[in-house]
């Protein structure tokens, strides 16, 4: 059997490990294009408010920016630990496409075995019809035999009984 799946509803068939593939390069590739969108983004506005802020206010706000630079440091961590979450959710996929792929291959070799089963179950059948016809036609040529020796026989003992009738006769 394939590694195909037919729809129910609109009866397309698709081949589980390309959709399951597909899927999961397309969502690791979306991930990094955005995660790393978001990351340069962040970047380039921080830097850019940053080095207004410092024209701006100059040293006496320096205090005030480093401190907002901490929080962003902390959203930064934030960011990254979220990134370790999605890529853990992505290993998972991955995983449980692994699960999906055995339990496919399982359910083929339970339907190998399903029709192995009905393939022996129908030549065990065949051969015991054949068989039985067999003895059959055995049974009858028998039977045919068994009359033509009684025929044999019922001519042999006429023969014989004649045989006898003219050796009287004759004596």
């Amino acid at each position: 059997m394939s590694n195909q799946i037919t729809c129910p509803h609109c009866q397309n068939s698709f081949n589980l490990s390309e959709i399951a593939n597909h899927e999961r390069e397309e969502w690791q590739k979306s991930f990094e294009v955005a995660a790393n969108e978001k990351v340069k983004a962040w970047q380039e506005k921080k830097e850019q408010e940053l080095k207004t802020q410092f024209a701006n206010e100059g040293n006496k706000t320096a205090k005030a920016l480093e401190d907002k630079l901490i929080t962003e440091q902390k959203k930064r961590e934030e960011a990254e630990k979220n990134e370790m979450e999605l890529r853990k959710k992505s290993d998972e996929l991955i995983e449980r496409e692994k699960n999906i792929e055995l339990e496919k291959q399982r359910a083929v070799d339970a339907e190998k075995e399903k029709i192995k089963k009905s393939f022996e179950d129908n030549e065990k059948v065949s051969r015991e019809k054949f068989l039985a016809e067999k003895d059959e036609e055995h049974r009858r040529k028998e039977m045919e035999y068994q009359k033509q020796l009684d025929q044999m026989k019922k001519t042999l003992d006429d023969a014989k009984r004649k045989a006898d009738q003219g050796s009287m006769q004759i004596q």
